[in-house]
């Protein structure tokens, strides 16, 4: 029996409807209600990204509800009965691939799976061999086949700093059209590939015009294609002007040749040249660089089979409805059949890496194994099957807690130590996919041998226990946490100083240095400051800079490793060093054009180099005091700070100087239009100022909204309208796509629409500012369960009037069932709090939590439509949450402001 009690009071405005629940139920899902999942928020990323929180929206949740990516359970948060928030760790996430995404509520169940895309990272063009990769100086027009690695379609070759018409092939090969008119001069011409996205190849490749002679045709090979990774074999090469000192070309590698005739020539080719799908240019050389063009040899792939790597889920508790089981793998086609025992389940291709089939009622009625395999219809099919187990009804164990839960990987076996419930002496404890040898203890306690092989990897695993029904707990976490690794150098800086100079600071760059580090300067251990992982400054006094000579340098991290290879650090025979005063210029932007740059110092010679960074300049020697180097546009591609410094040959070099290469931060000066009316509709803004590009995106509040670029002064965007439901101030920020924002801040105004509101008069109350009402629910038995729908209806009751006639009562306002969203409000004064709310532009309903199962219910009426009100009767307002109703009413009147 529920039992309420209910007094009203005005609290600032508000009215306060007080009632006390005796005896209320949470709502919380039953612990036997599986959970279910219905869209996850992001569904995909690029792979080798850093860690990210993922929401899953769903229902059944509760407060123990476990989120798993594949076989890793992840940090979970509850939000409510259909909302969690999940940490997904970077590993997770390092290679492409499909990953499953499931809920488990324990011995409640679990969800069915969600599908999470790890898309691969955008790559840059790698050429590795041109075909032909010569030609005779007024050769007529030809095509050059290009062969590389991550080609796109829209990806251009240039021969030397000019664009050429180019095709498409695959990924891994361009065909370009060189005219006539580009190859009439003898000499070597660099080409490079484009790809139009923002990546370039970075070592060019070399083609070579050569001089006017005979050079050898090639009208045939035979044969003309192979299966990668099958045996080698003899080419016979038809064609003409072939000598005796006439060469074979397998792609870039020189075959072993024999001479025929001049028409003819047999060539070896290896395994070893085989051994990857693609194609491959044939030519022949006649000893002087002088050779054909390119014939085609086709090496197709060897056709794969279908994999099997797992199954969600992989077993059912006979009796079980139709469900639909994922198959993961590799090698999926279209068209590809699940086979559960011998029985063809419908199938559907979801990507080459997962298959969905349908395992009807019928197949699941008896306890058992079954072997579960994919057959792809194009002869290949799976040669290990998965087992799905048909599981009897009983009770699963559980597993609250392992020990140890975590080893260093490549460590040595160990045993471990499951504590749950439900064990027996058929228990099995898995680590991942691995069974162990187990020992039962008792019924709550289990021991378990894990082998060195099963921990050879750093990441997550899950282990889990199963009761030889393949009846299994949910999964406990594992972590395997990478081996210690040691020190490398990769460079010193300086790397060398004239005998007899003062103490100087060596900067060490390199990788895994760790806090604690020491430099060691030949057998002496050198004052070091740990700058990061990959930078150790060290000091070398001047006492060991005295004698000319090479001394090594190694680094030690106290850890027990140290560097291997030493870097070696040069003291010169005493002469003038170099010295650098200025540079001019000594900043530029990102991405702009290459410039000459001015040195002025000391010492300066005919020998001396200009160094930018790691690059070597190419330097004029103006005078002992002055030197000019062209600053090539690559060198100042992204924003840096570059070292410039003079060598004089003998290693004796400067000080450095620093360049700073920077990226221009955008700023807004307008915004157009810079108000709004809230509940209006969506619109277009345009946005005026600086240092725009087309990565630029404008933010509305903290919402990114789709952005066009129009030019470096002015972009526009569309604002929705469910970004203009409230009214307020919305800041308008610029993001430039490389961490720089706009440096101020515009704000956008939405407006608050005129409306009308109910208010009570006099004594009783009166409306504040946005003609909100409270009522004040005191529940001191339990919490009111916010996740269930709520409703809220506003009533004149039936009544009579002045002459004693029925007035029948007149509906004022009634939202239906809605649910409501967790909510941060900011009052006036800027105190905060947390509120359930549901808004539309004629109501807000509000519920705030207080202390002692005590909440405030808030009610606002703006813009409905009080014509048929009865001013004589009370409005009564009537809620209904977690399952309990509670009324108040008041006496109304209309405004309209």
């Amino acid at each position: 029996m529920l039992n309420t009690r209910m007094t009203v009071k005005l609290i600032s405005g508000w009215i306060l409807l007080t009632m006390c629940i005796v005896g209320a139920v949470s709502a919380e899902p039953s612990p036997t209600s599986a959970p279910t999942v219905a869209n996850l928020s992001p569904n995909t990323i690029v792979a080798g990204g850093s860690g990210f929180s993922v929401t899953i929206a769903g229902t059944n949740f509760i407060g123990s509800s476990l989120v798993y990516f594949g076989d890793t359970a992840l940090t979970t948060t509850f939000v409510s009965g259909t909302q969690l928030t999940a940490a997904v760790p970077a590993q997770s996430i390092a290679i492409p691939h499909t990953a499953s995404v499931i809920v488990s509520n324990g011995t409640g169940g679990h969800s069915q799976a969600a599908a999470f895309t790890i898309t691969p990272a955008k790559q840059v063009p790698a050429m590795a061999g041109l075909s032909p990769r010569s030609a005779t100086a007024g050769s007529p027009t030809l095509t050059m086949m290009v062969v590389g690695t991550n080609f796109i379609s829209g990806a251009t070759v240039y021969f030397g700093d000019t664009a050429r018409a180019t095709t498409f092939v695959s990924a891994t090969q361009l065909s370009a059209t060189l005219p006539a008119a580009s190859l009439a001069t003898a000499g070597q011409v660099s080409v490079r590939v484009n790809n139009g996205d923002g990546t370039a190849s970075t070592q060019p490749a070399v083609f070579t015009i050569r001089p006017a002679n005979a050079a050898p045709t090639v009208a045939s090979i035979s044969p003309n294609t192979a299966v990668a990774g099958s045996a080698g074999f003899n080419m016979t090469v038809t064609g003409t002007n072939f000598t005796s000192n006439s060469t074979v070309y397998f792609g870039d590698t020189s075959l072993v040749t024999t001479f025929v005739s001049a028409t003819q020539l047999t060539a070896a080719v290896p395994t070893a040249a085989i051994t990857k799908a693609g194609q491959v240019g044939v030519i022949v050389t006649n000893g002087s660089d002088s050779h054909s063009q390119a014939a085609a040899f086709t090496i197709t792939p060897a056709k794969q089979g279908p994999t099997m790597a797992g199954l969600s889920p992989r077993s059912a508790t006979a009796g079980s409805p139709t469900l639909t089981m994922m198959v993961v793998g590799t090698n999926f086609i279209s068209g590809a059949t699940v086979y559960f025992g011998d029985t063809a389940l419908t199938t559907t291709f979801a990507s080459a890496t997962q298959l969905n089939a349908t395992v009807p009622a019928a197949s699941i009625t008896t306890v058992g194994q079954v072997s579960v395999r994919v057959n792809n219809g194009d002869g290949t099919a799976s040669t290990q099957p998965a087992v799905f187990t048909i599981k009897p009804a009983n009770p699963a164990p559980t597993v609250t807690s392992i020990s140890p839960n975590t080893a260093v990987a490549g460590s040595a076996g160990f045993t471990m130590t499951v504590t749950g419930t439900n064990f027996t002496s058929n228990s099995t404890v898995y680590f991942g996919d691995t069974s162990l040898v187990t020992t039962f203890v008792s019924a709550t306690q289990l021991t378990a041998a894990v082998p060195v092989s099963a921990i050879t990897k750093t990441g997550h695993v899950g282990v889990i226990v199963t009761n030889g029904s393949d009846n299994h707990s949910q999964a406990a976490a594992f972590t395997i946490t990478p081996a210690k690794q040691g020190p490398t150098m990769s460079g010193l800086s300086p790397r060398g100083a004239t005998a007899g100079s003062p103490t100087v600071t060596m900067m060490v760059v390199g990788t895994n240095f760790i806090s604690g580090a020491t430099v060691y300067f030949g057998d002496t251990a050198l004052v070091t400051t740990f700058v990061s992982a990959t930078q150790l400054n060290a000091t070398v006094p001047a006492a060991s800079i005295t004698i000319a000579g090479q001394v090594s340098v190694r680094v030690n991290n106290g850890d027990g490793t140290a560097s291997t290879p030493p870097a070696v650090f040069t003291i010169r025979p005493a002469n003038p060093a170099p010295t650098v005063t200025s540079i001019s210029p000594n900043t530029a932007v990102a991405g702009s054009a290459g410039f000459t740059m001015t040195i002025t110092g000391t010492n300066f010679t005919s020998n001396s180099t200009v160094y930018f960074g790691e690059t070597s300049l190419v330097t004029t020697f103006v005078s002992a005091t002055q030197l000019t180097a062209p600053v090539p546009a690559s060198a100042i591609a992204t924003a840096r700070t570059a070292s410039v410094i003079v060598t004089n040959g003998s290693d004796s070099h400067s000080l450095a100087a620093p360049f700073a290469v920077t990226i221009n931060r955008p700023a807004i000066t307008d915004i157009n239009p810079d108000t709004a009316v809230a509940g209006s509709g969506g619109f277009t803004i345009t946005v005026t100022g600086v240092n725009f590009t087309n990565s630029c995106m404008v933010a509305f509040g903290n919402t990114l909204l789709a952005t066009t670029f129009v030019t470096s002064t002015q972009l526009t965007a569309v604002v929705p309208t469910a970004a203009l439901a409230h009214a307020g101030q919305v800041n308008i920020t610029i993001s430039n796509g490389a961490g720089l924002g706009s440096k101020q801040i515009v704000a956008f105004t939405i407006t608050m629409p005129a409306s009308q509101v109910i208010y009570v008069p006099g004594k009783a109350g009166s409306v504040n500012s946005d003609g909100l009402y409270a009522l004040s629910l005191v529940t001191p038995s339990t919490a009111l369960d916010m996740s269930t729908p709520v409703s809220l209806t506003l009533q004149n009751p039936a009544t009579t009037d002045a002459g004693g006639n029925p007035v029948p009562a007149v509906a004022v306002y009634q939202t239906g069932s809605v649910s409501l969203a967790q909510t941060t409000i900011i009052e006036g004064n800027g105190t905060s709090f947390i509120a359930y709310q549901f808004q539309t532009q004629t109501m807000t309903f509000r519920i705030v939590p207080l202390a002692n199962n005590q909440y405030n219910v808030l009610v606002a009426a703006g813009g409905l439509d009080l014509s048929t009100v009865n001013p004589t009767a009370p409005v009564v307002i009537t809620v209904t949450v977690g399952g309990q109703t509670f009324t108040a009413q008041v006496q109304p009147s209309v405004v309209t402001r």
